[in-house]
């Protein structure tokens, strides 16, 4: 094999090891990011199950001393719960509607009104 051949076939092979690299990166990040949206909805489920809570037992003090938590942490989860969508899986609301725009009126091109009928009275 010639020099320029033996060149050619190690660039091509670190052409390779860069794209598995690429690759193997670009696949951590996308666990990365579905881990976080794992956690996100756990910690909203962890929320609601604490609003939850509260509600059937009756009480921040008792309610904190039953789950081991402070009243800090359920005043957390209370907040954290209302300012939650309704559902976990909330998709986001479609652009609103175009507003109904009035009908152009016809009329001059020109701003003019010089070839504008006259209106009968």
């Amino acid at each position: 094999m010639t020099i320029t051949g033996e060149q050619d076939g190690g660039a091509q092979r670190r052409r390779r090891e860069l794209q598995e690299r690429h690759r193997r990166q670009l696949a951590a990040l996308e666990a990365y990011d579905q881990a976080l949206v794992r956690a996100a909805r756990a910690q909203a489920d962890l929320s609601r199950t604490v609003a939850e809570a509260v509600d059937a037992i009756g009480g921040l003090d008792v309610t904190a001393g039953l789950l081991d938590l402070t009243v800090k942490e359920v005043r957390t989860h209370l907040a954290a719960h209302e300012a939650a969508p309704a559902t976990q899986d909330a998709v986001p609301a479609p652009p609103a509607a175009p507003e109904a725009k009035t009908p152009a009126v016809p009329g001059p091109a020109n701003g003019t009104g010089a070839d504008q009928e006259p209106v009968p009275a």
